[in-house]
Order: C-alpha cells, then sequence, then structure tokens
C-alpha cells in the first residue's frame, strides 16, 4: 500500500509518502527531487523512516539468504550527475543475517549502527562511524582519496567463536590508517 502526496514547484518535486509492504516492510518520509536546469533531476533526497519485519520474504529476490527484520531513521541525498551523496542515520538490526558464516555470527541479537557519511570532489568523507552489538563494536572517521586516505578505528570482537567455530576470546583493534601512493600505513 503506498499513499502520499506530490507536490511541484519551480525547483523540485516533493513526495510525502508511507507505504506498507510484504513482510511488515514500511516507509514513511519525504522524497525531494530538485530539478535541474534543463528541466531533469539533478538529485534525490530522502528524510523518514524505513523497516523490514521479516527480511527471509526477499531472500529470493536478493538472490541469497536473508533473515532478521531492520529500522532506519535517517537522511540522505544523492546528486545524480556527480554521485556525490551525503548520508547522516541510525540503523538498527535484528539478528541480522546475509548467509555469510562470519557476519551472520558478528550481527546475531540486537546491533546499532550510526553514521555520517558523504563524498564530494575530495573523496569520502567519513564524519562517524558506529557500531555497537553483542558481536561487534566498532567506531572510525577518516577520509577515503585518491593516494592520501586517513582512517581512525577502534574495533572489539567479544566473542570470537560465532565468526570462526574452535576460537574462543576476544581481540581488540585500534588504530590509524595512512595511505601514500606506495603503500598504506597501519
Amino acid at each position: 500500500t503506498l499513499r502520499g502526496t506530490l507536490e511541484e514547484s519551480a525547483e523540485a518535486y516533493l513526495l510525502n509518502l508511507a507505504a506498507t509492504g510484504p513482510a511488515q516492510t514500511q516507509i514513511d518520509g519525504n522524497v525531494t527531487a530538485t530539478k535541474a536546469e534543463d528541466g531533469g533531476i539533478a538529485d534525490v533526497s530522502f528524510d523518514g523512516t524505513a523497516a523490514g519485519g521479516d527480511l527471509s520474504a526477499f531472500a529470493d529476490l536478493a538472490g541469497r539468504e536473508l533473515d532478521g527484520s531492520f529500522s532506519f531513521d535517517g537522511e540522505g541525498a544523492y546528486a545524480l550527475e556527480s554521485g556525490y551523496f551525503d548520508a547522516d542515520g541510525t540503523l538498527e538490526t535484528n539478528d541480522l543475517a546475509i548467509g555469510i558464516q562470519q557476519v551472520d555470527g558478528l550481527l546475531r541479537g540486537t546491533t546499532r549502527t550510526e553514521i555520517d557519511v558523504s563524498r564530494d570532489a575530495e573523496g569520502i568523507t567519513i564524519r562517524r562511524a558506529d557500531v555497537d552489538g553483542p558481536g561487534i563494536q566498532l567506531t572510525a572517521n577518516g577520509n577515503l582519496v585518491g593516494d592520501g586516505s586517513t582512517a581512525t578505528f577502534n574495533l572489539t570482537l567479544p566473542d570470537l567463536s560465532p565468526v570462526a567455530p574452535g576460537m574462543s576470546g576476544s581481540v581488540s583493534v585500534s588504530g590509524d590508517l595512512q595511505e601514500s601512493a606506495e603503500a598504506y600505513r597501519l
């Protein structure tokens, strides 16, 4: 079911929408499509929420195992011609599974991800990436650019057994990554 209103101004199209679908899927928010000078669409943005209560219903469509649920609250914008984007939001998953044992082990339980990232002519800027769940804790920020990428990160895997059967214990790694034309330095 899709409900909403579409308004057009000289500068943009604004779609206020509420949608529901199979597997307890919901979207609620505003989509704005800004017009380019030639009358086409220059960029598209979304501000709102989305949720999926049973991702297994989409496994055939994705062509892989899917399970769990998610909710998202945030905003993002994408420029069609340049490919530039800006996104800021919170994603919460519950028992997310994608059919990759090592990843599925990290995402058991409730995992909350907060991200604030953009891409422009300079490259990709990760202002904030925080992941907090029973299987993984990660904080990171950085700049991904041609031959001068930099990043700072802290990663903890509290229990290695879901990721690598037969292993036990935890691991924590933190550091700074520097890239030059010749090498990466950690």
